[in-house]
């Protein structure tokens, strides 16, 4: 809304552009915003989407912290705090974080124990979906291990016969 673009072009610009911290090169970066039909193309310094950038996230940051405070884990997160999603490749949100947080803080990708296209998901972006993913088949494993105890072994023949039989 601060740049007034669409909410897919604004995700492009963040992609492209976007950082938690302003560089202290004293560029005056300007960044093309996307035309719409109301008004032309646009631009606007690289500065005013780093500003939205780090007030958006330290405002969802501080969400976040607000949710550990009621869970009341504070204090009691020894490995630190793990960020993930696309949001988790912005330059600087580690340091916004660790600032937030006051705690260690590191981005999480996928590890080891996936297999095939790795090189694909090795990205934060993938690391939810992996999970979830590795989760899943976890679950299945212990089912498939239940239905191979020794109960499942005799009730599958009468479960047959009854299906047969009705």
């Amino acid at each position: 809304q601060g740049l007034g673009v669409t909410q897919a072009d604004a995700e492009r610009l963040k992609e492209r552009w976007g950082a938690v911290f302003s560089s202290t090169d004293g560029g005056e970066d300007l960044i093309d915003l996307p035309g719409t039909p109301g008004q032309g193309a646009r631009q606007a310094k690289r500065e005013l989407l780093v500003h939205i950038i780090n007030q958006r996230l330290d405002e969802t940051l501080g969400l976040a912290l607000g949710q550990i405070e009621t869970s009341g884990f504070v204090g009691r997160l020894p490995a630190g705090v793990i960020l993930t999603g696309g949001g988790a490749r912005i330059p600087g949100i580690v340091e916004l974080a660790r600032e937030v947080f006051a705690t260690p803080v590191r981005i999480g990708v996928p590890d080891q124990r996936v297999r095939g296209l790795v090189d694909s998901v090795h990205a934060p972006q993938f690391a939810v979906p992996v999970g979830l993913a590795l989760y899943g088949a976890r679950q299945q494993l212990q089912v498939n291990d239940r239905r191979d105890s020794g109960v499942h072994k005799i009730v599958e023949p009468v479960k047959r016969w009854l299906q047969d039989f009705f």
